[in-house]
């Protein structure tokens, strides 16, 4: 059973942030990033800044925020926080940026 994994661009504020979902393959990448990933023994602060704030990942179980080094995994009010080493999971999410909306952030000098 497919089910969606969305991906979206923390980039704005004041407007609607670009979101895309990843295939089945996509998908199966990025939980393997996560599980490889480090689990992150200091407590890590949520970004709270405006404009860049990384990416947020959803599916029917999990929702899953990458930002700045580190990938936090939410479920039922459990927040788990591991290294994303080298950025390795947040390279991942931007090579699966949709062409389009990539040309468009470009267009805008982002």
């Amino acid at each position: 059973m497919h089910t969606k994994t969305i991906v979206q661009l923390q980039v704005f504020s004041g407007r609607r942030n670009p979101q895309w979902e990843l295939t089945e393959q996509q998908k199966k990448a990025f939980v393997k990033l996560w599980i490889a990933a480090k689990v992150e023994e200091q407590k890590i602060n949520l970004p709270s800044n405006l404009g860049y704030q990384g990416f947020v990942v959803w599916d029917n179980l999990y929702k899953w925020i990458i930002y700045n080094g580190h990938a936090h995994r939410m479920h039922n009010k459990v927040i788990e926080t591991k290294k994303d080493t080298g950025n390795g999971i947040e390279l991942f999410l931007r090579n699966t940026l949709p062409k389009n909306i990539a040309v468009e952030l470009k267009e805008m000098g982002l």
